[in-house]
């Protein structure tokens, strides 16, 4: 039976983005500085970081992450020695949820598949030994990519990764800075850290999707959007339908991502 487009309607429901941060880019340089982005909202500083190779990554797994925060008076940064009196937002290291809450870990991956590949990241069963050194090392990048990609489209995801924190005692009339660092590594551990300056006097708003459009083949409805002007916006989207333009379902469980091309990356 054809269903008259008519009758549906479909609107776009989106992943904010905290986490693009262009993966072939910055994942895997020797740098020990964090990649980091936040979104401001209202009575709350939503904050994101990845460390820049797998590595790296590991120390955050032994020791965890700790977050300052300070009060500028401008959204200008001197020096990182303003933190010496800085607001300590964590009292005990941020590490990626136990292995051994196992109740916890079956009910994410029931409500997400792809929370899965974050445990088995995290937390490798065996490893093969017998795989040449440069096959592994790339077999390594590749899983942490993808773990990184799969924080991209969740926060209770990337909070289980311990690569996401909500700093909700702001006030929204106050410009700040945020240190994300390693909690009590030893010196000489190769130190993890980012600062980044947010003015919550503004709060993030996402740029709308005005371009949605279908056609209909038979049973079919193809939609098409500009991703254009939100590709740094969103990570990815999720798509809803329904026939009487009140009550919408969900047509897509994991977000529909779009595939660039090396060379649409660089334009």
């Amino acid at each position: 039976m054809r269903i008259p487009f008519n009758t549906i309607m479909y609107r776009l429901y989106l992943v904010y983005v905290f986490a693009q941060f262009l993966l072939c880019k910055n994942m895997f340089s020797q740098t020990n500085v964090l990649a980091a982005k936040t979104l401001v909202k209202k009575n709350a500083v939503l904050l994101r970081w990845a460390p820049p190779n797998k590595n790296l990554w590991e120390n955050g797994i032994k020791y965890g992450y700790k977050i300052e925060r300070i009060s500028l008076s401008s959204t200008t940064l001197s020096d990182s020695s303003a933190f010496r009196s800085s607001t300590l937002l964590t009292s005990v290291a941020l590490k990626p949820h136990p292995a051994t809450d196992t109740a916890y870990w079956r009910a994410m991956i029931t409500q997400n598949k792809n929370t899965a590949l974050v445990y088995a990241v995290l937390y490798p069963k065996t490893s093969n030994k017998n795989s040449p050194a440069q096959q592994k090392e790339e077999a390594d990048k590749m899983l942490y990519g993808l773990m990184l990609s799969v924080c991209n489209y969740s926060a209770q995801t990337a909070q289980t990764a311990a690569l996401y924190f909500c700093d909700s005692s702001i006030n929204n009339n106050t410009i700040y800075a945020y240190r994300i660092s390693l909690f009590g590594a030893p010196k000489n551990t190769s130190a993890l850290q980012t600062h980044i300056v947010v003015d919550a006097r503004i709060i993030d708003a996402a740029p709308p999707i005005d371009s949605l459009s279908a056609k209909t083949r038979g049973k079919k409805v193809e939609l098409r959007w500009n991703i254009k002007n939100t590709k740094d916006n969103y990570s990815g989207y999720f798509i809803e339908r329904s026939t009487d333009s009140l009550h919408f379902s969900r047509v897509n469980h994991v977000p529909h991502v779009a595939a660039y091309t090396q060379f649409e990356k660089n334009t």
